[in-house]
């Protein structure tokens, strides 16, 4: 008892002379001229104390200290470092490249003591981890500290989540060097976020890493995902919600600039990218809609739900063949945009529209209803496109086994025309059926449901390149703001459910007829009698 209180006593000694070398490193930093000190000598040299200290701390006094010793030494010696010059990068870009070969240096470090310290870790506890760092490395050198006794369980899951934190900080690290530095270590980064989920799969915060790496990827949506997945872990943490608020901000603000367009002058490549554009952006503006306590008006959320739906089948037929001439290639200029949209981040926006129902499941929100219909129907149409691309594939294998995947162009949807293996785009009727659009879409809002707009740097150059080319009719154009009234959607004028106009030749999404009030609604649109579906798989009940 007497050994243990002594031991208690000299670790919190340790950690108040760790405390205070921080606070001394601390008061350089809070300097308005940190950003020219922050590589001096004596800076420096202040940092290897706080360094070395932690590092003793951190091993002499593991179960008690040994996380907060982490924490310590990432924060002082990398992270406020890296916001330091962060901050310094939006303001004075000269400052920034002066000290870009000494924020090389200190990156490369930092690396090298993480890598080292994870394999110290991993051998120092039989923790069995070192094939998680796969890249070349250099050979371990002691860090100081040796095994005192047998370990505890309290150490070894100390350990073991101290290795998980530092794959966290290795993939920091290789992120920095990306978004500083212009290195490509983007990949580095998020195998190392990966293999850290793989060593803790119950913890949020890799989620939340990816998320901050992934950028405004796919108009923030590959963002969205991650914050999300972030918030539906075991151990979610809270950092994600705020990241997540802002995105969901930025797509009401990205989905408010679409214009309006009828896209006649637009080449076939340029108007692929806009419709892929439309889809992530609208698709992300009606996801920030279903979320627990939004407002929202019913008729206004029925209506975007039936027009993404629209772009994902449409969207869903753009395809790449693997051999032959790319008709992109032959045009003036390449097009700025998506072209396709891959296999991953359908799976992304599926699990995302899955996610999304849980939480209005369990808040007991109104939007729970058309969140389900919703998700139902864009799964049913990802099972319909899947079943036809492997019949399609199937047929033509057997008809031309050796020249099948030959052909004059890459595209396997002619503009003009709907493809042979795929039911149109467009929502088709059967023949027993009419066609109506929902209840309370009213001419205003389809004008501002068909409207496109751009998000990233680089779109109001997109912008400028598609205005050019296309005839604008942005007079009748309104906005509308789904904070104005917190709308409720009837059960019945759900799933009662009437399907959409019939496509046009040239494109589905040009022209909509106008507004007759029909019978009957409902997210799916109706379909030919002979469209696949699983064995008792029911959108209507």
């Amino acid at each position: 008892m007497e050994r243990n209180q002594e031991e208690t006593g000299k670790g919190r000694l340790l950690y108040q002379e760790v405390c205070l070398a921080a606070q001394r490193l601390d008061f350089f930093l809070q300097k308005g001229n940190a950003h020219k000190e922050v590589f001096k000598p004596h800076i420096l040299a202040l940092r290897e104390t706080v360094q070395q200290a932690c590092i003793k701390l951190m091993f002499l006094h593991p179960v008690g200290y040994g996380r907060k010793a982490e924490e310590l030494l990432w924060r002082k010696m990398y992270s406020d470092v890296a916001m330091l010059l962060m901050k310094t990068n939006k303001k004075e870009t000269d400052t920034f490249q002066h000290w870009g070969e000494p924020l090389h240096a200190h990156l490369k470090a930092g690396l090298k003591f993480y890598e080292h310290l994870f394999l110290f870790l991993q051998g120092h506890y039989e923790l069995s981890l070192q094939s998680y760092i796969d890249w070349p490395h250099r050979a371990i050198h002691l860090i100081g500290c040796k095994k005192v006794g047998p370990t505890s369980a309290e150490e070894a899951s100390w350990a073991r989540m101290a290795c998980h934190r530092c794959l966290l900080y290795l993939g920091d690290l290789f992120r920095y060097q990306h978004e500083f530095l212009d290195l490509a270590t983007r990949n580095l980064a998020e195998r190392c976020y990966y293999r850290a989920l793989s060593v803790a799969p119950h913890m949020g915060m890799p989620f939340n890493q990816l998320g901050a790496l992934m950028g405004s990827k796919y108009y923030d949506l590959e963002a969205t995902y991650f914050y999300q997945r972030c918030l539906h872990s075991e151990v979610p943490f809270k950092g994600a919600a705020w990241n997540l608020k802002r995105l969901y901000d930025h797509a009401g603000k990205r989905y408010s600039r679409l214009k309006r367009y009828q896209g006649r002058k637009l080449s076939h490549s340029q108007r692929q990218c806009w419709d892929n554009k439309r889809l992530l952006v609208s698709f992300l503006y009606l996801q920030s809609l279903l979320q627990p306590k939004r407002k929202f008006k019913a008729a206004r959320l029925i209506a975007l739900c039936q027009l993404v739906l629209e772009d994902f089948r449409l969207c869903l037929s753009y395809r790449l063949r693997p051999s032959g001439p790319c008709q992109a290639s032959t045009e003036d200029k390449p097009p700025k945009g998506y072209l396709f949209l891959p296999d991953l981040l359908i799976f992304h926006m599926v699990v995302l529209c899955l996610m999304n129902v849980h939480s209005l499941r369990k808040s007991g929100a109104k939007q729970q209803k058309p969140a389900v219909i919703f998700t139902l129907t864009l799964f049913s149409h990802l099972v319909q496109h899947v079943n036809t691309r492997i019949q399609a594939e199937l047929q033509r294998r057997k008809l031309t086994p050796e020249g099948a995947s030959s052909g004059d162009g890459c595209w396997e949807r002619e503009p003009g025309k709907p493809h042979q293996d795929l039911p149109s785009p467009g929502l088709q009727n059967s023949n027993s059926e009419k066609s109506h659009w929902w209840s309370g879409l009213s001419r205003e809002s389809e004008g501002s449901f068909h409207s496109c707009r751009d998000s990233d740097e680089t779109e109001e150059e997109e912008d400028a390149s598609l205005s050019s080319q296309v005839q604008s009719d942005t007079s009748s154009e309104a906005s509308h703001s789904d904070d104005e009234g917190s709308g409720s959607v009837s059960s019945d004028a759900i799933q009662k459910s009437g399907g959409a106009s019939k496509p046009k030749a040239a494109h589905p999404r040009n022209k909509l007829k106008a507004f007759v009030p029909p019978d009957s609604l409902s997210f799916e649109p109706k379909t030919p009698r002979k469209t696949w579906l699983a064995p008792g798989f029911r959108l209507q009940s």
